[in-house]
């Protein structure tokens, strides 16, 4: 399974359109605490990952 933020250089079958979202709200006292954050991007990873494996395809590209 790949991820990628941009296209590919080589021709590809589209086999539909995935979306992630995951979130956490922050108190005040917490706003400087970024690397909270970190874990947010491996959850969204692990959704587009299983979202790409529901449609059998081998990664996802075009992340945004």
């Amino acid at each position: 399974m790949f991820l990628s933020t941009s296209g590919l250089n080589q021709s590809y079958i589209l086999k539909g359109i995935v979306n992630a979202t995951v979130k956490r709200t922050l108190k005040a006292e917490e706003l400087d605490e970024v690397d909270q954050f970190d874990n947010l991007y491996a959850q969204v990873q692990k959704k587009l990952e299983n979202k790409a494996l529901e449609l059998d395809a081998d990664g996802v590209i075009d992340i945004r």
